[in-house]
């Protein structure tokens, strides 16, 4: 009897433990149901918000077309300089990055043996005004008759006497004296010092150094052959550095090169105005090539969607968003001109339109949003 009444009672306490268990589920369950429908509702309200947008009225400008191409800076003005004697080198002045003048030295060699060269061809040439008037003496000529000498005749004893020979060895002396002395042939920057010190000047091929003039630059940049006629008609152009685009270069274009490569490129040289030297031969840098257009219906580029395959504008008219198809004509850095789908006077939004569709309404933002 007590067996049957234990087994009654665990019975009963699993009967109530398993309802208890599902009314807190059911409760679980519709809380979360709830929460749920809670979370839809305040998405929707979310998804059926009016988006803020910023919009301007678009009329006809001066468009500034822009060409953008990337360049090589190069000196027009370069020069190897070398040593034009032979012989030890004695000294070397300037070092690389170092902006000399025209005339300064920049090396020189020993120059003993070029003195003493020197100082024997005006012994030779002492000797030989000696015959010289040594000659015309017996020819009965007196010395002071020598500005008066007939020209065949003073040519002879030139040639006889050996003076002729020994201005020419004297003046030839002097000039391989002054060339041991190696100096800039124009202002510019020193580059690529290839000679050292107590070396012969055949170590380094007779190469002392290479000069550059920074002053005077060119760029070289590709064009597309279609874009010629822009190149030509514009004839200036910016340059500036890939490091700093803030910082800018005029030029102008000096030459095209009449060859169209397998690209259908063509190569433009400019020269640029290199006014704080800044600009290093054989530097990359960016090439702009602008020109005004007049009377062209201009749009910030932010306003120009791509939605498919076709570009789109979105206008603002009486607070909602109208979707507008556009063909688009020019373009710079910053703006397109609009050929089709849009008039001088409508209101384009260029802020907000991302997520845009036609007829749907919107707000404006206000100055300090």
């Amino acid at each position: 009897m007590k067996t049957r009444r234990a087994l009654f009672s665990n019975y009963l306490y699993i009967v109530i433990i398993s309802a208890v268990s599902s009314c807190q589920t059911l409760s679980s369950k519709e809380a979360g149901e709830e929460a749920i429908g809670d979370s839809s509702s305040s998405l929707l309200e979310n998804t059926l918000e009016e988006p803020s947008v910023r919009f301007a009225s678009v009329e006809l400008h001066t468009f500034n077309k822009e060409l953008k191409s990337n360049g090589t800076v190069s000196a027009t003005r370069k020069a190897v300089v070398a040593f034009r004697q032979e012989g030890t080198i004695q000294d070397i002045y300037v070092k690389e990055g170092d902006r000399v003048n025209k005339g300064q030295k920049l090396a020189a060699i020993e120059q003993e043996t070029y003195h003493r060269n020197l100082a024997q061809k005006k012994l030779q040439l002492t000797k030989a005004r000696l015959d010289f008037e040594d000659l015309l003496l017996r020819m009965g000529y007196k010395l002071k008759d020598t500005a008066e000498l007939d020209r065949e005749v003073s040519q002879m004893a030139r040639i006889r006497s050996g003076l002729g020979q020994a201005l020419y060895d004297l003046e030839l002396a002097e000039e391989e004296l002054a060339n041991t002395v190696v100096t800039a042939p124009f202002s510019g920057l020193i580059a690529d010092v290839q000679a050292r010190p107590y070396n012969s000047t055949s170590v380094a091929g007779g190469r002392l150094c290479t000069l550059i003039d920074n002053n005077n630059l060119t760029v070289e940049f590709p064009v597309l052959e279609s874009e010629l006629a822009f190149i030509r008609k514009s004839g200036r152009i910016t340059v500036s550095l890939f490091n700093n685009k803030e910082k800018i270069y005029p030029g102008r274009v000096t030459s095209i090169n009449p060859r169209v490569d397998n690209n259908g490129m063509v190569q433009v040289q400019a020269f640029i105005d290199n006014t704080d030297n800044q600009l290093l031969d054989g530097m990359n840098v960016r090439v702009s090539i602008n020109q005004s257009v007049a009377d062209q219906l201009v749009v910030p580029k932010e306003a120009v969607l791509d939605r498919q395959g076709r570009k789109v504008v979105f206008t603002y008219e009486d607070s909602v968003a109208k979707w507008n198809y556009v063909e688009i004509g020019l373009e710079n850095g910053t703006q397109y001109t609009i050929t089709s789908g849009l008039e001088p006077g409508d209101m384009v939004i260029y802020e907000g339109n991302f997520n845009l569709a036609h007829d749907k309404p919107v707000q404006v933002k206000t100055p300090g949003e």
